[in-house]
């Protein structure tokens, strides 16, 4: 396999330009596609003009340096070389970087209970769905932070929302999160689950009495399958062109026994945003798929 094949079908938002790709950045909050990818002699470039160094663009792919150069896809003997199984852990020096970032956690401040309740949520619920402030994340200002976990329950990176980001990102992330994702409390065993791309939108279903995961972004994980058999999902990605196709792909990959619907949003972009707009709305809308009170 090629580098450039393996890096494009894990971004969003992909086109082809004169000298290679473009593509919105994962690490970052990132809505004009500011990541370019061009390959060079057996090896993928990768630039995000947003400032997001490499190393974290792939730790937010689920990448090593390693995997920008291409394979050696056959033996000797010309046969096919099988695939490397997918990762599971993180490495000893991610797992560094994630404690460091965290270091400067802690407790929701004043100041992020603000930025909260600007999108329409409570201090309280957040901080019991995985939910902490930074004072300066990533040496970037403070931001409110969404823990990453693995469907083990170990913390694999994090993603920060930057509450004054200036012309920057709004949304940085740290650590191999694909290796798992943001969810609200029971979300990894209860018996209906609903995905989105963000944690501000998994953590506003979870409000009304949906619990979810959010991918942090549209790429769709190994495990994703495995986690959520024999489960009813609700596919609750942006409807939006990449939330429409991240919910097509979603549900090519679930496994038999498993239910599932796509949640529209009626008018509104996703489940945050219909929160602010129209609080009851999002509420009645949980409870037509969830059958609550």
């Amino acid at each position: 396999m090629t580098a450039v094949d393996r890096v494009l079908p894990r971004l969003r938002g992909v086109k082809k330009v004169a000298r290679g790709w473009v593509a919105t950045c994962p690490a970052h909050d990132d809505n004009d596609p500011s990541l370019s990818v061009g390959e060079e002699h057996g090896r993928a470039l990768l630039n995000c003009f947003g400032g997001c160094p490499t190393l974290r663009v792939l730790e937010a792919l689920g990448l090593r340096m390693a995997d920008l150069f291409d394979d050696n896809t056959t033996t000797p003997g010309g046969h096919p070389l099988p695939p490397p199984p997918p990762r599971t852990e993180p490495t000893a020096k991610e797992r560094d970087r994630v404690a460091w970032a965290l270091q400067t956690t802690g407790p929701i401040t004043d100041q992020g209970a603000a930025y909260l309740k600007s999108r329409g949520l409570e201090a309280d619920a957040a901080a019991s769905n995985d939910v902490l402030s930074s004072a300066n994340w990533i040496e970037r200002g403070p931001a409110v932070v969404f823990l990453a976990r693995s469907p083990a329950g170990e913390v694999v990176g994090a993603q920060g929302r930057l509450l004054d980001p200036g012309e920057g990102p709004k949304a940085l992330s740290i650590g191999p999160t694909s290796l798992g994702a943001y969810a609200t409390d029971s979300a990894w065993s209860h018996k209906i689950v609903a995905i989105t791309e963000a944690p501000l939108d998994a953590l506003s279903l979870a409000v009304c009495g949906l619990p979810s995961i959010a991918l942090l972004g549209t790429a769709v994980r190994p495990w994703l399958p495995e986690a959520l058999h024999a489960r009813r999902v609700l596919l609750a990605t942006d409807g939006d062109v990449p939330g429409t196709a991240a919910a097509r792909k979603i549900h090519s990959m679930l496994p038999k026994g498993t239910t599932f619907e796509r949640i529209g949003w009626s008018g509104c972009k996703d489940a945050n945003e219909m929160l602010q707009e129209v609080p009851d709305s999002l509420l009645r809308l949980v409870r037509s798929y969830t059958g609550g009170p």
